[in-house]
Order: structure tokens, then C-alpha cells, then sequence
């Protein structure tokens, strides 16, 4: 749940960030505060997403241990991956057209991330998981 919140975070960021501003703060012309930004919003994505990926392959183990053969549970994670991977772009490309702007292009990732947030608030691990 940290890294999740992390890239909501971070994509909040990246979207109060301009060349000429931070979070409507006005800037100097030529300042190198927003690549400063981008730097650091990077680097947390960087280290949050891979977080998030070793977590997301660390509660599969837990919630397919004893249940399913671990083939199984890592293909269907595999396939779930692929047949949704279209779903982040395609939203970000209708916003971006609907709006004429990559800025708010980028606010579909938000809600993304907190589906995913919600989601997971619902999985029982440990000795609360499903038999």
C-alpha cells in the first residue's frame, strides 16, 4: 500500500509541475527547479514501481501457497498483466485528446493507482487469507 501511495504521490507531482510553475507557484524564467522535479519524481517511480512489483509477486505466493499449482497462479498473473496492460495508455490517450493537454493526459494513472489501492484493501493475507 506505501508504493501505491508513493505513485499517487509522485503522479500528483509530476502534474503540479510545469516549466513556469510548481503547483501554481510562479518561476523564473530558466529555473531548474522542475527539472529537479522530474529528477526526483523519477527516481521515486523507479523505486516504488519496482517495490510494487517484487510486493505484487510476494502476496501472489502468499495467497496461491497450498491452493493452486504455482505455474498456475504465475500464468494467470502473467495473462492478467497482458490483457490489461492497453487499458493505462488507451486512457491516458482519450484524456489527452480530450483535453489538449499531456499534463492532464497523465490523470488517469491517479485513478489507476487508487483502484488498485482500493482493491487491495480487500486482500486478507497471512492468517486472514481464504483457506
Amino acid at each position: 500500500m506505501a508504493t501505491i501511495l508513493t505513485l499517487i504521490a509522485t503522479s500528483i507531482l509530476i502534474l503540479g509541475t510545469a516549466r513556469d510553475h510548481l503547483f501554481g507557484l510562479a518561476l523564473p524564467p530558466g529555473s531548474a527547479v522542475p527539472d529537479l522535479v522530474f529528477y526526483a519524481a523519477g527516481a521515486l517511480i523507479g523505486a516504488a514501481g519496482g517495490a510494487l512489483l517484487a510486493a505484487a509477486r510476494t502476496l501472489l505466493i502468499d495467497q496461491a501457497a497450498g491452493r493452486v499449482p504455482m505455474t498456475e497462479a504465475f500464468g494467470l498473473y502473467a495473462l492478467a498483466g497482458k490483457a490489461t496492460a492497453f487499458l493505462g495508455p488507451l486512457l491516458i490517450g482519450a484524456v489527452t485528446a480530450a483535453t489538449g493537454s499531456q499534463t492532464l493526459g497523465i490523470s488517469p494513472v491517479i485513478l489507476l493507482f487508487a483502484a488498485g489501492l482500493f482493491l487491495l484493501r480487500s486482500v486478507k493475507t497471512g492468517a486472514g487469507a481464504l483457506p
